[in-house]
C-alpha cells in the first residue's frame, strides 16, 4: 500500500468537508430519482438540466500544486466515490431500498494558466436515475479551494462555461478553457 506524504494527508483531512457535502446531495439526489423517477422533486431546488454549484476556500496548510499528483488525484477520487456511495446507500435505505448502490467516476488534471485543477466526474451507475457531478479542485497560494457542481442528468457538466464555469472564474479568478 502507497504511503502518503504529511501534505497529502492534510490535503484530505481539509477535503473531506467538501466530499461530505457531495455525498449528502448525491445521495439525496438518488434517493429522489428511485422514489419519483418521472416526476422531478421541486423542494431539492434542482430542475431537469439546471446546475447547482458550491464552493468552499480552506487553508492548505503548506500544501502546493506541486503535491497534486496522479496519485494524490487517483486516491481523492476513490475517497470522493467511496463518501458519494456510503451515503447513497444510506438513504437509499431509509427509503426501503435495498439494492446496492455504485458510482462511475473519472478523475484528470487540466492545466489552465497557472493553475492546475484536479477535475473529478461523477454518476450513479443506476441507470433509471438521472444525476451527474462535477467537483473542481485547486492549490492557489495558500489556499485550498474547491467547486462542486451538481445536476439532475447525465449529461457532461461544463467547466469551461455555463453555471459552473462562471462558479469556477468567481472562485479561482480565472476560467478552465475559453
Amino acid at each position: 500500500m502507497k504511503k502518503f506524504n504529511w501534505k497529502q494527508m492534510l490535503l484530505l483531512i481539509v477535503a473531506l468537508p467538501v466530499i461530505s457535502v457531495i455525498a449528502r446531495n448525491m445521495g439525496s439526489m438518488l434517493a429522489d430519482s428511485r422514489n419519483e423517477r418521472d416526476y422531478r422533486q421541486t423542494e431539492s431546488g434542482i430542475g431537469a438540466g439546471e446546475v447547482v454549484t458550491v464552493a468552499s476556500v480552506q487553508d492548505a496548510e503548506g500544501a502546493t500544486q506541486a503535491d497534486l499528483n496522479m496519485d494524490m488525484l487517483h486516491f481523492l477520487e476513490q475517497y470522493t466515490v467511496k463518501r458519494a456511495v456510503a451515503n447513497a446507500q444510506k438513504h437509499f435505505e431509509a427509503m426501503g431500498y435495498d439494492g446496492k448502490i455504485s458510482m462511475e467516476s473519472n478523475a484528470l488534471y487540466v492545466d489552465s494558466g497557472s493553475m492546475k485543477f484536479a477535475v473529478i466526474r461523477m454518476w450513479p451507475s443506476i441507470e433509471s436515475v438521472e444525476m451527474g457531478a462535477v467537483s473542481v479542485i485547486g492549490i492557489q497560494g495558500t489556499d485550498l479551494k474547491r467547486v462542486l457542481c451538481l445536476s439532475e442528468s447525465r449529461e457532461q457538466i461544463p467547466i469551461s462555461y455555463g453555471v459552473c464555469g462562471e462558479k469556477i472564474r468567481q472562485v479561482f479568478g480565472q476560467g478552465i478553457g475559453r
